[in-house]
Protein backbone atom coordinates (compact mmCIF):
# COMPACT_ATOMS: atom_id res chain seq x y z
CA UNK A 1 0.00 0.00 0.00
CA UNK A 2 1.24 3.57 -1.18
CA UNK A 3 0.80 6.47 1.75
CA UNK A 4 1.08 9.98 1.53
CA UNK A 5 1.96 11.59 4.71
CA UNK A 6 1.76 15.55 5.15
CA UNK A 7 2.60 17.25 8.79
CA UNK A 8 1.17 20.65 9.60
CA UNK A 9 1.62 22.36 12.67
CA UNK A 10 -1.17 23.53 14.66
CA UNK A 11 -0.30 26.44 17.00
CA UNK A 12 -3.17 25.06 19.81
CA UNK A 13 -3.24 20.94 18.92
CA UNK A 14 0.62 20.21 18.44
CA UNK A 15 2.00 18.71 15.44
CA UNK A 16 -0.84 16.73 13.25
CA UNK A 17 0.39 14.06 10.60
CA UNK A 18 -2.07 13.19 8.22
CA UNK A 19 -1.44 9.94 5.97
CA UNK A 20 -3.65 9.52 2.46
CA UNK A 21 -3.62 6.46 1.31
CA UNK A 22 -2.44 6.84 -2.67
CA UNK A 23 -4.13 3.56 -3.65
CA UNK A 24 -7.47 4.66 -3.35
CA UNK A 25 -10.22 4.94 -5.94
CA UNK A 26 -11.95 8.14 -4.99
CA UNK A 27 -15.90 7.82 -6.60
CA UNK A 28 -17.35 11.60 -6.62
CA UNK A 29 -21.17 12.09 -7.37
CA UNK A 30 -23.29 14.95 -7.80
CA UNK A 31 -27.07 15.09 -6.60
CA UNK A 32 -29.81 17.57 -7.51
CA UNK A 33 -32.90 17.65 -5.61
CA UNK A 34 -36.33 19.69 -6.53
CA UNK A 35 -37.85 20.08 -3.29
CA UNK A 36 -41.48 20.46 -3.89
CA UNK A 37 -42.33 21.27 0.00
CA UNK A 38 -41.31 22.79 2.83
CA UNK A 39 -40.74 19.45 4.60
CA UNK A 40 -39.51 17.55 1.62
CA UNK A 41 -36.52 20.13 1.73
CA UNK A 42 -36.35 19.68 5.17
CA UNK A 43 -35.36 16.29 4.76
CA UNK A 44 -32.43 17.34 2.84
CA UNK A 45 -31.20 20.02 5.02
CA UNK A 46 -31.68 17.59 8.19
CA UNK A 47 -29.25 15.15 6.76
CA UNK A 48 -26.83 17.82 5.83
CA UNK A 49 -27.00 18.81 9.43
CA UNK A 50 -26.77 15.73 11.39
CA UNK A 51 -23.38 14.71 9.16
CA UNK A 52 -22.22 18.22 9.68
CA UNK A 53 -21.03 19.03 6.43
CA UNK A 54 -17.79 16.84 5.85
CA UNK A 55 -17.26 16.11 9.60
CA UNK A 56 -19.27 12.13 9.96
CA UNK A 57 -18.74 9.57 7.07
CA UNK A 58 -21.86 7.45 6.15
CA UNK A 59 -22.51 4.50 4.20
CA UNK A 60 -24.67 4.70 1.57
CA UNK A 61 -25.08 2.00 -1.59
CA UNK A 62 -24.58 3.05 -5.20
CA UNK A 63 -27.60 1.73 -6.42
CA UNK A 64 -25.98 0.56 -9.70
CA UNK A 65 -25.72 -2.82 -11.47
CA UNK A 66 -22.57 -3.52 -9.54
CA UNK A 67 -21.96 -7.33 -9.00
CA UNK A 68 -23.59 -9.72 -11.71
CA UNK A 69 -23.82 -12.88 -10.14
CA UNK A 70 -23.67 -16.72 -11.72
CA UNK A 71 -25.32 -18.58 -9.36
CA UNK A 72 -28.68 -18.49 -7.12
CA UNK A 73 -27.95 -17.67 -3.69
CA UNK A 74 -29.31 -20.07 -0.50
CA UNK A 75 -29.89 -19.16 2.81
CA UNK A 76 -26.95 -20.24 4.04
CA UNK A 77 -24.66 -18.67 1.72
CA UNK A 78 -22.00 -16.10 2.33
CA UNK A 79 -20.32 -15.94 -0.53
CA UNK A 80 -21.91 -14.56 -3.83
CA UNK A 81 -19.93 -15.94 -6.90
CA UNK A 82 -19.01 -14.17 -9.91
CA UNK A 83 -17.74 -16.10 -13.41
CA UNK A 84 -13.98 -15.75 -14.35
CA UNK A 85 -11.54 -15.09 -12.17
CA UNK A 86 -10.96 -10.95 -13.89
CA UNK A 87 -13.43 -9.83 -10.84
CA UNK A 88 -10.83 -11.06 -7.93
CA UNK A 89 -7.79 -9.90 -9.69
CA UNK A 90 -9.10 -6.49 -10.48
CA UNK A 91 -10.45 -5.98 -6.53
CA UNK A 92 -6.99 -7.06 -4.92
CA UNK A 93 -7.25 -6.54 -1.12
CA UNK A 94 -6.05 -2.65 -1.68
CA UNK A 95 -9.21 -2.25 -3.28
CA UNK A 96 -11.47 -4.25 -1.34
CA UNK A 97 -10.88 -0.97 1.12
CA UNK A 98 -12.73 1.39 -0.89
CA UNK A 99 -15.80 -0.97 -0.65
CA UNK A 100 -17.11 -1.75 2.83
CA UNK A 101 -19.87 -3.79 1.92
CA UNK A 102 -22.78 -5.14 -0.87
CA UNK A 103 -25.98 -4.20 -0.79
CA UNK A 104 -28.97 -7.17 -2.63
CA UNK A 105 -31.54 -5.42 -4.08
CA UNK A 106 -34.31 -7.83 -4.48
CA UNK A 107 -37.38 -7.02 -7.04
CA UNK A 108 -39.51 -7.40 -3.66
CA UNK A 109 -38.86 -7.43 -0.24
CA UNK A 110 -36.27 -5.75 1.99
CA UNK A 111 -32.47 -4.64 1.27
CA UNK A 112 -30.17 -7.16 2.50
CA UNK A 113 -26.85 -5.51 3.23
CA UNK A 114 -23.82 -7.73 4.51
CA UNK A 115 -19.99 -6.23 5.06
CA UNK A 116 -17.38 -7.74 2.94
CA UNK A 117 -14.61 -9.95 4.59
CA UNK A 118 -12.79 -11.64 1.32
CA UNK A 119 -12.78 -11.26 -2.48
CA UNK A 120 -11.12 -14.03 -4.03
CA UNK A 121 -11.17 -16.88 -6.73
CA UNK A 122 -11.05 -20.77 -6.89
CA UNK A 123 -11.39 -23.16 -9.92
CA UNK A 124 -11.80 -19.87 -12.00
CA UNK A 125 -14.37 -18.06 -10.43
CA UNK A 126 -14.23 -15.20 -7.94
CA UNK A 127 -16.10 -14.49 -5.11
CA UNK A 128 -16.98 -12.46 -2.46
CA UNK A 129 -17.01 -13.31 1.26
CA UNK A 130 -19.42 -11.96 3.70
CA UNK A 131 -19.74 -11.39 6.95
CA UNK A 132 -23.16 -13.29 7.73
CA UNK A 133 -25.93 -15.35 6.12
CA UNK A 134 -27.53 -14.24 3.37
CA UNK A 135 -30.66 -15.73 5.12
CA UNK A 136 -33.25 -16.00 2.51
CA UNK A 137 -33.31 -18.13 -0.98
CA UNK A 138 -33.33 -16.31 -4.07
CA UNK A 139 -32.78 -17.32 -7.55
CA UNK A 140 -31.26 -14.83 -10.03
CA UNK A 141 -34.45 -13.69 -11.12
CA UNK A 142 -35.22 -12.88 -7.87
CA UNK A 143 -32.56 -10.79 -7.59
CA UNK A 144 -32.95 -6.97 -9.07
CA UNK A 145 -29.65 -6.07 -8.70
CA UNK A 146 -26.46 -6.43 -6.53
CA UNK A 147 -24.45 -2.86 -5.61
CA UNK A 148 -21.27 -2.10 -3.65
CA UNK A 149 -21.59 0.09 -0.62
CA UNK A 150 -18.88 2.39 -0.04
CA UNK A 151 -18.06 4.63 3.09
CA UNK A 152 -18.88 8.53 1.70
CA UNK A 153 -18.63 11.82 2.92
CA UNK A 154 -19.88 15.01 1.55
CA UNK A 155 -17.71 17.18 0.00
CA UNK A 156 -18.23 20.37 0.91
CA UNK A 157 -19.14 22.04 4.42
CA UNK A 158 -22.15 24.50 2.72
CA UNK A 159 -25.92 23.81 1.36
CA UNK A 160 -27.11 26.47 -0.62
CA UNK A 161 -30.94 26.16 -1.06
CA UNK A 162 -32.60 28.11 -3.77
CA UNK A 163 -35.91 28.96 -3.81
CA UNK A 164 -37.61 29.18 -7.75
CA UNK A 165 -41.22 29.72 -6.06
CA UNK A 166 -42.13 30.15 -2.17
CA UNK A 167 -42.94 26.40 -2.12
CA UNK A 168 -40.19 24.55 -4.26
CA UNK A 169 -36.62 24.28 -3.39
CA UNK A 170 -33.69 23.39 -5.99
CA UNK A 171 -30.41 21.81 -3.69
CA UNK A 172 -27.38 19.93 -5.04
CA UNK A 173 -24.88 18.12 -2.88
CA UNK A 174 -21.90 16.65 -3.83
CA UNK A 175 -20.07 13.49 -2.23
CA UNK A 176 -17.67 11.42 -2.13
CA UNK A 177 -16.09 7.68 -1.21
CA UNK A 178 -13.52 6.89 1.35
CA UNK A 179 -11.10 4.48 2.06
CA UNK A 180 -12.70 1.96 4.56
CA UNK A 181 -10.63 0.35 6.92
CA UNK A 182 -13.05 -1.15 9.11
CA UNK A 183 -12.84 -0.90 13.05
CA UNK A 184 -13.43 -3.96 15.43
CA UNK A 185 -16.95 -2.35 16.53
CA UNK A 186 -19.25 -0.66 13.39
CA UNK A 187 -21.72 -0.47 15.89
CA UNK A 188 -21.39 3.78 15.84
CA UNK A 189 -21.19 4.04 12.25
CA UNK A 190 -23.92 6.42 10.30
CA UNK A 191 -25.76 5.63 7.32
CA UNK A 192 -27.62 7.44 4.30
CA UNK A 193 -29.34 3.93 3.48
CA UNK A 194 -30.80 3.16 7.29
CA UNK A 195 -28.94 -0.16 8.07
CA UNK A 196 -26.48 1.49 10.25
CA UNK A 197 -23.44 -0.01 8.98
CA UNK A 198 -22.72 -2.62 5.73
CA UNK A 199 -22.84 -5.48 8.10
Amino acid sequence: MQVKPTVRLDVGVGRMDRIEDANHQRMRINLTYTAKTHDAADVILDFFLRRGGRCREFFMPTWEDDIVLTNALDSADTRLEIDGVDFAAFWTQDRVRDMAGVAIVPRSGDVIFRKITDIAAESGISYIEVDQAIGVDMSLDDILYICWVPLWRLSSDTLTQRWVTNGVCQMALTMETLPYNAPDDDSNSNSASGSGSPS
